[in-house]
């Protein structure tokens, strides 16, 4: 059982956080989809997936549950990793001019 639980570790969360910096990054500055940044993610996405899939599937009890922690946690940390970067690129003055308007509009995307 403890190999199930030590499958998603540290260098999974890094991998995460970085995509998710460089995925908000890639798309406040260009208009091309960013193609690595989204494939780090799906990555990162990709493990509790999978292994809430095989716990539900093979009846193993107690996976599927970790599993779908482990992937409510990582999208709980990438959206709030693309809400402070998206924040501070706003505060430097790096997003297009069409993105810091005042009014509430042009949060929408968020």
């Amino acid at each position: 059982m403890s190999s199930f639980t030590r499958a998603y570790g540290f260098p999974e969360l890094v991998t995460l956080s970085l995509g998710a910096v460089t995925l908000v990054v890639s798309f406040a500055r260009s208009e091309d989809k960013p193609f690595c940044p989204s494939i780090l993610i799906a990555y990162a996405f990709y493990l509790p997936i999978n292994a809430g899939g095989f716990g539900l599937g093979s009846g193993v009890e107690g996976i599927w549950p970790q599993g779908l922690y482990v992937l409510l946690f990582t999208s709980a940390l990438a959206s709030v990793l693309g809400l402070i970067t998206l924040l501070i690129l706003k505060n430097s003055r790096q997003l297009p001019p069409a993105l810091l308007q005042a009014d509430s509009s042009c949060w929408c995307f968020i």
